[in-house]
């Protein structure tokens, strides 16, 4: 028992790690988007990131499972492993120079300032509310009733490609929003997880209680909590596009950056 109790300690251990490091390479990699991408294309290049993510998230599972299931857990986690190392390489190598980052020493008291100020906008904490359902219910569905969905009639297709359509449009509408695109990813990112957290383990103790009935008025709830936020914010008034600057003629925009 004390062996299999410090396994256990082991694995979350990693998992936290391994968690923490992803969740600030996706808010790194909207970020970038944001900055770096005309503002016309910014819709594009987070659904193509996002879609991407979902293709490699989904590819990754079946590729490990089948070496594990052939060679054991040790050769699925380290083909996982050894692809992520050249991923790494190959964006080294290939993806372009930040031409708008701005280094800045850090400071608490203006990222709280900047936090009060993101809150204080009309649509973010709303678009922050959205994420946070998108994720607990597409976390909760995955988690507890994904083995009973598989055969027909029943598919995960739509609640697949509604999840990821919302979280493309979510993420890009909160780099456009925030005066600085560097801000507002991270605190999308955070509530993302916040969800998936929260709501997923709470998924568990409702299963355990009524079944699956229970996890189907969850994410029942979830989903009219998400639309009733799609239907308040469909008369939110854009920001002016004064906000934003272009930079050169045919160039790539930035947001107006809010005086430190």
């Amino acid at each position: 028992m004390h062996r299999i109790c410090a396994e256990l300690v082991r694995v979350f251990c990693l998992g936290a790690l391994l968690g923490l490091t992803l969740s600030g390479l996706s808010a790194v990699a909207m970020t970038y988007i944001n900055e770096e991408m005309h503002t016309e294309s910014v819709g594009l290049g987070m659904e193509l990131y996002i879609s991407g993510s979902a293709v490699g998230g989904m590819s990754g599972r079946l590729i490990a499972g089948v070496l594990a299931n052939y060679w054991g857990w040790r050769v699925g986690i380290g083909a996982i492993g050894v692809t992520g190392l050249c991923a790494s390489v190959i964006v080294l190598r290939l993806l372009p120079a930040s031409r708008h980052f701005v280094p800045r020493a850090l400071s608490w008291q203006r990222s709280l300032g900047h936090v009060s100020k993101i809150f204080k906008d009309p649509g973010l904490p709303w678009l922050f509310a959205e994420g946070f359902f998108l994720m607990g219910m597409f976390v909760t569905v995955y988690n507890y009733l994904g083995y009973r969905l598989m055969a027909a009639p029943y598919d995960f297709v739509a609640l697949t490609c509604g999840f990821f359509g919302g979280h493309s449009i979510a993420s890009s509408w909160v780099g456009r929003r925030t005066h600085s695109p560097r801000r507002g990813p991270r605190h999308s990112i955070c509530f993302y997880y916040i969800g998936s957290a929260i709501v997923g383990a709470n998924g568990g103790l409702l299963y355990r209680a009524w079944g699956r009935n229970g996890v189907a008025v969850l994410v029942g709830i979830m989903a009219l909590s998400g639309l009733t936020i799609a239907w308040k914010l469909r008369g939110l008034v854009p920001l002016e596009a004064a906000n934003w600057v272009r930079l050169r003629p045919g160039g790539f925009q930035q947001p107006y950056q809010l005086p430190d």
